[in-house]
């Protein structure tokens, strides 16, 4: 059993390396639960510390590494690797939190990132790494879709 206060409270990054499981290619509620968080939080540009309130959202960038990389047909200045590690919780349960490992490459063009690949990782305080698996993923699913 995981000690909730101490997941909720913890802002270090090793929890966010404990899922595997990549929910990228997942279809339906999952990618929509996504795409919504990323139009509430725009979590690609969070830095490192930074805090959005979004309705009932609350999302913490806990840690933000970004290095340049090579990809075929890119400048390399232009390229670039990164990990997004992001902190969620909710007022409507305000004891659960949720933890996410976004994980991702691409380029810049025009001050814009575009992410050519991507694996989403996630962890939540009932220790699931798996939406389905947690027990209140519709209210947080209809939380994020309202703050989108």
């Amino acid at each position: 059993m995981i000690d909730l206060q101490g997941f909720r409270e913890d802002k270090g990054v090793e929890d966010c390396y404990k899922s595997e499981r990549d929910l990228f290619p997942e279809e339906g509620e999952i990618e929509w639960f996504f795409d919504n968080l990323d139009d509430a939080t725009d979590w690609s540009k969070m830095k490192k510390g930074e805090t959005k309130e979004v309705g009932t959202i609350c999302a913490y960038c806990v840690d933000r590494i970004e290095s340049s990389t090579e990809i075929e047909g890119y400048e390399d200045d232009d390229c670039y690797e990164a990990e997004t590690l992001i902190m969620l919780t909710y007022d409507e349960y305000p004891d659960d939190t949720i933890k996410l490992r976004f994980k991702y490459n691409g380029y810049r063009e025009d001050e814009h990132l575009e992410i050519v690949e991507i694996s989403i990782f996630y962890l939540d305080s009932e220790g699931h790494n798996f939406p389905y698996d947690y027990s209140v993923f519709q209210e947080l699913y209809a939380a994020v879709k309202a703050a989108a």
